[in-house]
Parts: C-alpha cells; sequence; structure tokens
C-alpha cells in the first residue's frame, strides 16, 4: 500500500468509526482499525475535530444532554518498524450538559500500539495486535473524564479486494470505576465492522458500525456512521457521520480531520 492510499485509508477510517473512541472515553484510543503498519521512520499527524451529542458519560445510567466537542483533536502516529507503529491522541474538551454554561478543559491523552503480525496475503486478512492505555487528565469532577487509567487488548484486521477493504476487530478493555474509594473493573469488549470503498484516486467512502458490550456499568454503546476521505495535493481531508442505536450512545457524531505525511 502506498504513502497516499495508506494515508487516504487511515483517514477514512478516522471519520467511519468517528475515531475509532466513543466521546464518553469507554472506547479504545484512536482507531482500532488499521491497514499495514507506517514505514520505519514514517510520521502522520492528524489535526481535526468532533462533537457528540448526547452520549452518556462512562458509568452513568441517564443522559444529561451532554454537547461534547473535541477542538482540536490531534493524533500523531509513528512508524517505530515495518510492522509497529505507534500512536498518541490529545483533544481539548468543551462540553455542555442540560442546557448549562460551556466549559472547557483538557482531555486524556491517549495511547495506542499495533504490532503487525501477519501481512495480507490472498487466502489470509492482514492481522495485528492492537494494545492501548489511557492516561487520566480529564478531570472526573468537571465531568470531562473518569480520573481512571484504561487498558484494552485486542486483534485487528482488514482484507482489501480491488477497490474493496473489508475491515474488523474485537478489543478487551478493562475500565476502573470514577468516584468511589475502591474502584471496581468494567470488564468490556468493543467491536468494529466496516467496509471502505476507492471510487477512482481520490476518493474514499465508506460504512460501518462500532459498540462496546458486555459492560456490568451501562457502558454498552452501538453505532452506526458513515465517511469519507478526499485527496488533496498537500494530504487528505476526512468527514464523518454516525449515530447512536442505543440510547446511551447518544443522538449524533461529526468529525473532520486532515492528515499529512511529516518527513524529518
Amino acid at each position: 500500500m502506498n504513502s497516499f492510499a495508506r494515508i487516504t485509508a487511515l483517514s477514512c477510517i478516522v471519520a467511519l468509526m468517528a475515531h475509532v473512541h466513543s466521546y464518553a472515553g469507554i472506547a479504545p484510543p484512536l482507531h482500532a482499525l488499521s491497514p499495514p503498519c507506517l514505514p520505519a521512520g514514517a510520521t502522520e499527524i492528524r489535526i481535526g475535530g468532533g462533537y457528540s451529542l448526547n452520549e452518556w458519560n462512562a458509568f452513568e445510567s441517564v443522559g444529561t444532554g451532554r454537547e461534547l466537542f473535541r477542538i482540536p483533536d490531534l493524533t500523531a502516529t509513528f512508524g517505530v518498524s515495518d510492522n509497529v507503529e505507534l500512536m498518541f491522541n490529545y483533544a481539548w474538551l468543551l462540553l455542555r450538559e442540560d442546557g448549562e454554561e460551556l466549559k472547557n478543559g483538557t482531555g486524556d491523552i491517549k495511547i495506542t500500539g499495533i504490532y503487525n503480525i501477519l501481512r495480507e496475503s490472498d487466502l489470509r486478512p492482514n492481522c495485528a495486535l492492537l494494545i492501548a492505555t489511557k492516561l487520566p487528565d480529564a478531570h472526573y469532577g468537571n465531568r470531562f473524564g473518569t480520573d481512571q487509567t484504561d487498558f484494552w487488548i485486542g486483534g485487528v484486521f482488514s482484507k482489501t479486494s480491488g477497490p474493496l477493504t473489508l475491515l474488523a476487530d474485537a478489543v478487551l478493555g478493562i475500565l476502573d470505576q470514577p468516584g468511589v474509594s475502591l474502584p471496581d473493573q468494567d470488564d468490556v469488549l468493543a467491536y468494529d465492522i466496516g467496509i471502505m470503498y476507492s471510487v477512482g484516486d481520490v476518493l474514499v467512502v465508506g460504512c460501518g458500525l462500532d459498540g462496546v458490550g458486555l459492560s456490568r456499568f451501562d457502558n454498552d454503546r452501538v453505532f452506526v456512521h458513515g465517511g469519507m476521505a478526499i485527496k488533496t495535493d498537500i494530504g487528505t481531508l476526512d468527514l464523518g457521520l454516525g449515530t447512536g442505536l442505543n440510547e446511551a450512545a447518544g443522538d449524533l457524531r461529526l468529525t473532520a480531520g486532515f492528515t499529512t505525511a511529516i518527513n524529518f
């Protein structure tokens, strides 16, 4: 996969998965679906933003009319070797609940490592191991985060045939309960399935389903989403739109971003 094809694919994945994480902070950091890793020494930067409406806060069983903006939403991806890449994500958050005034504060730092175990062949998909963590910089008292460190591990897969790419993942998560003296953990399963179609050399479109299940603390979410990535001379623009299929997932997710390769 050449550089533009990979940037386009990853940008479209970001758009499709509205990045790959729930704005309530309960899904894996960054995109869980990945084509082959960046070559060793390569770097990509994505500058974007996102919006969600009415998604429940983590570990809560009722909605509070949350409007959450992630502006800016920044992701840096580094090719550590030809089969290992490391990603860092950070966003500044703006939050309004129950019609109150807008407040702002830091989001969490999210770190994801992907190890490409098997490259795609005629009969098998691209197979990779994902390990991720969320560092608790977003404060629970301000309702931006959980003040807890979460961990994720699982498998990510992709298979390309001509202009069509199928994507799937299954990731186990360990989430710590906030606001209690002895936090209990919520063991959950995050999943994504998507399809992308390349229209010529400039446009990629797609749709998919993602969610979090098996929660003991009302953290289950199911989303459906669509998106596109558009090539420009200096990088790739991505646009995404999604909606929740259960009450906790909320009504709307929007994303937009621009991804470019950086040469040092």
